[in-house]
């Protein structure tokens, strides 16, 4: 393995989102999450990596993501609007889980592909269970390439 040329940068929310854009190939995910609002203030994009960037740093719930949000550190964490709570609960009661399930799975075969996988028996994964397939938490690496993807929505009852 060749040794770093110089310095190693530090991460920073810019970065990781260049990463997670190009790297991960998620650039149309994060451009066009789902949303299902029907008149939008805010984008569903700055939503999306605001719930993104609360996850990274352990902030999981809307109330501590809407202080980051409402906070000086916004700017450095590439959120563009400030938003309240409600704001999120309502765009996550309305996205589209196709779309994010589309994203996962390409994600996780680009990886596959970029033999990510490849020291890995089983990959753990959480899945909403919202689709007609099974809830998958243990998946063997060898059959990330058959992953069932859902050709329709979920009928509700």
């Amino acid at each position: 393995m060749a040794a770093a040329e110089g310095p190693v940068k530090a991460p920073t929310p810019r970065r990781l989102r260049s990463y997670v854009a190009k790297c991960l190939g998620l650039k149309r995910y994060l451009q066009r999450p789902g949303d299902g609002r029907r008149q939008p203030r805010i984008r569903a994009s700055v939503l999306l990596w605001a719930l993104l960037a609360g996850q990274i740093l352990r902030e999981c719930s809307f109330a501590a993501i809407e202080a980051l949000a409402r906070s000086w550190a916004r700017r450095a964490l590439g959120v563009s609007r400030k938003f309240g709570d409600d704001t999120l609960s309502y765009f996550v009661e309305r996205a589209d889980p196709h779309a994010t399930r589309r994203a996962a799975v390409a994600a996780i075969r680009r990886a596959k592909r970029n033999k990510a996988f490849d020291g890995s028996r089983f990959i753990g994964l959480a899945l909403d269970g919202t689709c007609d397939a099974p809830l998958v938490i243990s998946v063997p690496a060898s059959l990330i390439t058959w992953w069932p993807m859902p050709s329709s929505p979920p009928r509700r009852s």
